[in-house]
């Protein structure tokens, strides 16, 4: 009887042991306490250049992962009339705007921590730089 009660035991605890490995880590949402964009630094030659495709890469905890996330961003800029975001619809897609202009912007990601959409806002920024060899006010 011993013997079975022992196997007994040893399957409960090894059941218990599963159950609580399947749970989520910690019971909590996935969390988001990173935004990387890459690439981090871009440079545009002219006004007129092409555009530079860039992508945000989350970085989560609850249970940690690294995840491609340029789809479920809000992408800005600080110079709005140097730059044009989201090209044909493609997020992160961005290009000068082409009106002559030139100077340094950032590019922002911004993102909800919680999965839920709820909880602080995380942020991450490229810097670009839209150079116009004509102008000699503008950046080298």
């Amino acid at each position: 009887m011993k013997k079975r009660s022992y196997i007994g035991l040893a399957l409960g605890a090894l059941v218990a042991v599963g159950a609580v490995l399947s749970l989520p880590s910690c019971g909590n949402d996935k969390k988001l306490v990173n935004i990387a964009v890459q690439p981090a630094l871009a440079s545009y030659g002219t006004p007129q250049a092409g555009l530079i495709q860039f992508s945000a890469i989350g970085t989560y905890i609850h249970p940690p992962s690294t995840v491609d996330i340029t789809t479920k961003v809000t992408w800005s800029t600080d110079v709005p009339e140097l730059l044009t975001l989201n090209v044909d619809g493609v997020a992160g897609a961005v290009e000068p705007s082409g009106g002559g202009g030139c100077g340094i912007a950032d590019l922002i990601a911004t993102a909800r921590e919680g999965t839920g959409g709820s909880g602080n806002i995380v942020i991450g920024s490229a810097s670009l730089t839209v150079k116009d060899p004509t102008n000699p006010l503008c950046p080298k």
